[in-house]
């Protein structure tokens, strides 16, 4: 049943649709978060979630359907073991194999891709959730075909590889994501850990650097200052991971601007030297300065307290000319 203003009276369907709404440009990761939490805290939770979830993935909007398979990635990495049994159980089988004929192209694809995963990894070890892993085979018995995807999985991996030998990098893809590094993963935003897969990728931007950065670690971005930086990831606000000709990794996010017509400080000293140009060696002389010599006139002191006191401090217009003279002297 909708309520006033086309919204329904659960909370939990007005969550889910707020997370995959067709308006929204991107995710919004605090709500997805949020989400992750509440789906997590009982079995009853879990269920209701999931079924809000299943419902957005059969909307004829391919846009809406994607965004629910993000969000349903999300909460199979954040919600923990209640909502692993509610997705292994037959209830949501049937309505995945039937997702495979009835949803979006795109969706079903990014469902099947999803289901790869979640069995190589949440699902791999616990028994109780084995239909999960089961479920590949059976969607193959009836002509879903998954290696396309392994293949371009692969496909792509290659090209990343052959991409960071060509640009004379000795980083490996996995260095960039080091658990033991001095800064934290740029995966990571707020205090919810988010998966790489379930991270949508951005376009990258450009940024200008203002200073200097030398890499110390294999995994970070050496540049100079003025060189054009392209940002690849900035979901971390201290570290951002980039890519110039010299190949990709971390960076100072402090070290660089958005605003590519700001000069660095070196360009800045440099324009300076070129602006002050001497064609003779110039002399400079050192003059030495005569201290001031102060002379104190208690006479004159006396007499000023004698009229401050005789003074009326309610109203300055009563100056005499003559206190008004002592004082600046």
């Amino acid at each position: 049943m909708m309520g006033l203003f086309g919204t329904s009276n659960d909370p939990v369907v007005d969550e889910v649709e707020s997370a995959t709404t067709e308006k929204n440009v991107e995710e919004d990761w605090s709500l997805i978060m949020n989400i992750c939490d509440s789906a997590g805290k009982s079995p009853e939770d879990a269920k209701n979630y999931l079924q809000a979830i299943t419902k957005r993935l059969y909307n004829p909007d391919p846009h809406v359907g994607i965004k629910a398979v993000t969000l349903l990635d999300a909460c199979i990495k954040n919600s923990g073991k209640k909502f692993h049994t509610e997705v292994a159980s037959r209830d949501f089988e049937t309505h995945f194999t039937k997702l495979m004929t009835k949803a979006h192209p795109n969706v079903s694809k990014k469902l099947r891709e999803s289901l790869k995963k979640w069995a190589d990894n949440e699902f791999k070890s616990d028994v109780q959730l084995s239909l999960i892993p089961s479920m590949i085979s059976k969607l193959k018995d009836i002509g879903l075909d998954f290696t396309v995807e392994e293949l371009e999985e692969e496909q792509i991996m290659k090209a990343i590889e052959l991409s960071l030998k060509e640009s004379g990098s000795p980083r490996s893809t996995s260095k960039l994501n080091q658990s033991n590094s001095l800064y934290p993963s740029v995966n990571m935003s707020g205090s919810a850990s988010l998966p790489a897969s379930s991270v949508p990728a951005k376009e990258s931007r450009k940024v200008r650097a203002l200073y200097d950065f030398e890499a110390v670690e294999d995994n970070e971005l050496t540049f100079t200052s003025g060189e054009i930086i392209f940002v690849l990831d900035d979901s971390d606000s201290n570290w951002w991971k980039g890519s110039n000709h010299r190949g990709e990794g971390l960076f100072p996010a402090n070290f660089v601007t958005a605003d590519l017509s700001v000069e660095p400080e070196s360009f800045l000293y440099d324009k300076a030297k070129k602006m002050v140009q001497f064609k003779e060696p110039a002399e400079v002389k050192i003059m030495k300065e005569e201290p001031e010599v102060i002379e104190i006139n208690e006479q004159k002191i006396d007499r000023l307290l004698h009229l401050l006191h005789e003074a009326d401090p309610t109203n300055p217009e009563k100056d005499t000319e003559e206190m008004l003279h002592l004082e600046s002297e």
